[in-house]
């Protein structure tokens, strides 16, 4: 299936994608061109970075409009669907030939090669050789790019200026005015079979209904707008025969039904959908007025500060069976979460379930280091255990982390279905990693969490854990990757001989900081905590002072 998406992340394996009526996909680092996948190649086997290759962050921006193609739907271990897209030409664009291609058209290419006089665009039509001149791009890179060169992998709208030799070469422009101005025509000659999302047409209104609207284009197409892309300023005031401008979202490969919208920020190629802002995200709403309900569907909302937003039939109540309708009559009021926003619909996607609105956590962002979270067992890997902590979000005990001792056959003691309290070891939202453990060392410990160098003071006492014990001493590990040296000196004041043989990977320690070094991220331990202070103490130390001092079972006291 194709469709029009939005990029609404850009990361260093993969670009997370908007798509239409409130769903996402992902496209993976190895589903952008033949050439960006070539350069991959080459820097894997050479084993050193490439100056020439970018990352997919450096060449993507959120809020950028790219054709994609479905490659597979596939249901996560956690029972959630998983989209995967290709944003490569050669599969968008699979429907063109060479002798199909027309002035005017506007496609979807990638810089595949950077020339003297310009840059070599791979459009994905066998038999074809795509130029783009330095002088066609020159405006696009100075309004978007602050100037620099355009790199090899990166996405371009273009529009086809020029056609010689029956498709065999063609000329292109990538002109900010130019590719506003394009527009699908009869004379181009598009078929169902190659017909493309992202393409601007002249429609003519057939049928107005509750759901949406039946449009006719291009002379022998018909498609269908649904109630989301209806232009909101103008909801009321579509009739039939009326000639509008629309623009093509998706086509499905085997109805070869075609959706579009009407939506403005859509109407004119190369500009990005209303950005919406990602700090909402979690927010509650206590009044949000009810818009529309669609009893196939959901509901649309006006928020407090006047938005927009969709709730699914599944998110307006606990059950299907418990759905009344009648509450959700125009004007009617009621508490919600926004939990979602959807760049390609241009609104937030919200929810009336309780058990939503009163969560502790609804994305990665909302975690923090150290946090005791509770989660769910839905796979048991070789390398660990998967927990679900909430809807969208899930962690990884590694098989280190699964108890205080190192268990050779978990699958004994865990099953899924399982709920257990974790705590976070590390959280990065960016690559949606969440690291837990399972040790009760750790997850009941009340010392302070140690995070981040900056906050290793001389005379903190934490805990932590081995991760390496040999001749030189221990190396301890702590809460995002936060790791310190015990000298063998200082690994008990007793002398340790072979702390290989005292100390073992995976075991749960309490340390002192005796010296730090951040910007070097240098940390110096002891395991002799009682030492020290009882050294200082032992002046004033009375007695019956000695007798109350209480010690803790494996403490080593001099």
């Amino acid at each position: 299936m194709l469709l029009l998406g939005c990029i609404k992340e850009a990361s260093d394996y993969e670009l997370v994608i908007s798509l239409p009526n409130g769903l996402s996909g992902f496209v993976p680092v190895t589903q952008i061109s033949d050439a960006y996948s070539k350069m991959l190649s080459k820097e894997v086997a050479q084993g050193e970075l490439l100056e020439d290759l970018h990352s997919l962050s450096d060449m993507y921006s959120p809020g950028t409009l790219v054709r994609c193609i479905v490659t597979s739907v596939e249901k996560n271990a956690d029972g959630r669907r998983s989209i995967k897209l290709s944003i490569d030409p050669k599969k968008v664009n699979k429907g063109l030939n060479a002798s199909a291609l027309a002035s005017g058209m506007l496609l979807s290419g990638f810089v595949s090669s950077v020339e003297d006089h310009g840059y070599l665009i791979d459009i994905g039509v066998n038999g074809t050789h795509a130029f783009l001149p330095r002088q066609k791009a020159q405006n696009y890179i100075k309004a978007l790019k602050g100037g620099s060169d355009l790199k090899v992998g990166q996405n371009l709208n273009c529009v086809i200026v020029e056609v010689k030799n029956e498709g065999r070469v063609v000329r292109l422009s990538v002109d900010r005015s130019e590719v506003a101005a394009s527009l699908a025509t009869e004379q181009q000659n598009w078929t169902l079979s190659n017909l493309l999302p992202g393409l601007v047409v002249k429609a003519r209104v057939q049928k107005v209904a509750p759901l949406g609207i039946k449009l006719s284009f291009l002379s022998s197409f018909t498609g269908i707008v649904d109630f989301i892309h209806i232009d909101p300023e103008k909801s009321m005031n579509y009739s039939p025969d009326q000639v509008v401008k629309a623009c093509i979202l998706s086509i499905h490969p085997t109805s070869k039904v075609v959706r579009l919208t009407l939506r403005q920020s859509f109407l004119h190629p190369g500009r990005s959908p209303n950005q919406l802002s990602s700090d909402r995200i979690g927010a509650v709403v206590e009044e949000a007025t009810v818009k529309a309900f669609y009893k196939q569907f959901g509901a649309i909302f006006e928020l407090d500060d006047g938005s927009l937003a969709f709730a699914r039939l599944k998110h307006l109540s606990k059950t299907r069976k418990s759905l009344k309708p009648g509450a959700f009559k125009t004007g009617c009021k009621h508490k919600c979460r926004i939990i979602d926003y959807s760049l390609m619909d241009e609104m937030s996607i919200v929810s009336l379930k309780y058990q939503i609105i009163e969560a502790r956590f609804l994305q990665y962002q909302d975690i923090h280091v150290g946090d005791v979270v509770q989660g769910k067992v839905f796979a048991l890997k070789p390398i660990g255990m998967q927990v679900k902590v909430a809807d969208g979000i899930k962690g990884l005990v590694p098989s280190l982390h699964l108890s205080d001792v190192i268990l050779k056959q978990p699958e004994k003691k865990f099953s899924i279905g399982d709920e257990l309290k974790c705590r976070v070891l590390e959280c990065s939202p960016e690559g949606k990693k969440l690291i837990l453990t399972l040790k009760k060392s750790l997850v009941q410990s009340k010392l302070p969490i140690l995070s981040c160098y900056e906050d290793a003071k001389p005379g903190l006492i934490t805990h932590g854990f081995v991760v390496c014990a040999r001749e030189f001493g221990c190396i301890v590990k702590f809460y995002n990757d936060v790791k310190g040296l015990v000298p063998k000196n200082e690994l008990s004041s007793e002398p340790v001989s072979s702390p290989d043989k005292v100390f073992h990977e995976g075991q749960v320690v309490k340390v002192t900081v005796l010296k730090c070094e951040p910007q070097q991220e240098r940390l110096l331990l002891s395991f002799r905590l009682s030492s020290r202070p009882a050294l200082e103490e032992k002046k004033g130390c009375t007695p019956k002072k000695k007798q109350d001092m209480k010690y803790e079972i494996g403490e080593v006291l001099n």
